[in-house]
């Protein structure tokens, strides 16, 4: 056991390893809107008015918590795998998959392994493509479960047709917004928590 997680866990070392900036097929989301915000704004520095309209705004994307969609996947996801334990994911049962949704609701992922993951209350999704954007590999669900189930059904499943929606806002509101956040505690200190300076601050008090 390593990091308080089984060895044969790959979803949680592969969460450990996608929030300390090693590369990964994982997508990160969080269920926090205002938390998106912050990482939206936080590599924007000193905006000057551009020529260019789409250079004046930034985006932050979202995705469907009553998509379900992401039911299907998790029942296939737990079907290809239902003779394994429960906190063992071979990397193999993984990648046969096209989209999974990691979430912290299910005890035996146990992608709660930092303190990072649980301030920014992340998420993922798992893409298996090594060449195709995850909205590109959703979209060939959707036109394969149209195909052999038809649209109607897809409605009457609650089935979005897309992956995500996108919101756009003006460049000239960043400063207003960093102040706003950090008024609700959402600052880069809280969100990346420096684990030694923590120790150093308990060790002072």
């Amino acid at each position: 056991m390593k990091i308080g997680v089984n060895e044969k866990n790959s979803l949680a070392y592969l969460s450990f390893m996608q929030h300390h900036g090693i590369p990964t097929p994982l997508l990160d989301f969080t269920k926090n809107p205002n938390k998106a915000l912050f990482f939206a704004v936080n590599e924007i520095k000193d905006h000057q008015e551009s020529e260019n309209e789409i250079d004046n705004y930034f985006s932050i994307y979202y995705t469907y918590q009553n998509n379900s969609a992401y039911e299907t996947f998790e029942y296939v996801f737990d079907k290809n795998r239902k003779s394994k334990p429960d906190d063992e994911f071979d990397y193999l049962d993984i990648s046969q998959n096209g989209i999974i949704l990691i979430s912290d609701k299910r005890e035996d992922f146990k992608i709660l392994n930092n303190m990072r993951i649980v301030n920014q209350e992340g998420v993922f999704f798992y893409n298996h493509s090594p060449d195709k954007p995850i909205e590109l590999v959703y979209k060939e669900f959707i036109d394969l479960f149209i195909e052999k189930e038809g649209k109607k059904k897809l409605d009457e499943l609650l089935i979005h047709e897309t992956f995500s929606g996108c919101l756009n806002f003006h460049k000239k509101y960043v400063s207003h917004i960093y102040k706003t956040l950090a008024d609700m505690g959402i600052t880069k200190e809280t969100l990346f928590p420096d684990i030694e300076l923590l120790r150093r601050e308990c060790m002072n008090e």
